[in-house]
């Protein structure tokens, strides 16, 4: 494995993690669970594209302040 396919595998993995948190937030809207529930799972849907993109230009943090400044910054 070259350093691009881990790179590229760390993105899809990331970008599949944002697109479960979507479905599930779509899941409890449907179910017309708790607001408060259906926003974390799309903040986190947010969250995990922010870091695939962030991977992208070779950028990551190790924590979720991190990452935050990362995006805010690039």
């Amino acid at each position: 494995m070259t350093i691009d396919d881990y790179w590229h595998e760390l993105v899809s993995y990331r970008m599949q993690d944002a697109f479960e948190m979507l479905r599930v937030a779509k899941m409890l809207a449907e179910a017309s669970m708790s607001p408060k529930t259906i926003i974390n799972r799309s903040y986190y849907a947010m969250f995990y594209s922010v870091v695939a993109a962030l991977t992208t230009i070779g950028k990551t943090s190790k924590n979720h302040s991190g990452i935050i400044s990362l995006f805010n910054l690039n």
